[in-house]
């Protein structure tokens, strides 16, 4: 065997382009694909509630002479702790999903 076959039969052993290896990278990246659509639409009903929590925070401040609600308050901060861990993941920069998939806290 020349020097030329033996270097024509390293190239065999790596996988080509478009076959199994990439093939499993994609089965990978499908269901985190979806899971970011999910888990931006739960972003989303999550920003809408804390809109709502913010509007009654100010009307109760408005009726209490400045007085925040603490309850109120504490649950804005939970839900902006899990937005903040949503959005981690939806960017890749953590492979953790947040909340009903991991503790809330």
């Amino acid at each position: 065997m020349t020097s030329s076959d033996e270097n024509a039969g390293a190239g065999r052993s790596a996988a080509p382009p478009g076959t199994q290896d990439e093939a499993g990278q994609g089965r990978k990246l499908w269901p985190r694909i979806l899971w970011m659509a999910v888990i931006a639409l739960m972003i989303s009903l999550a920003q809408t509630l804390l809109f709502a929590i913010a509007l009654v925070q100010v009307l109760i401040m408005a009726l209490s002479r400045g007085e925040p609600n603490e309850r109120l308050a504490e649950a804005g901060t939970v839900i902006g702790d899990w937005v903040a861990k949503a959005a981690r993941f939806n960017t890749v920069a953590s492979e953790e999903k947040p909340w009903p998939w991991a503790p809330l806290r």
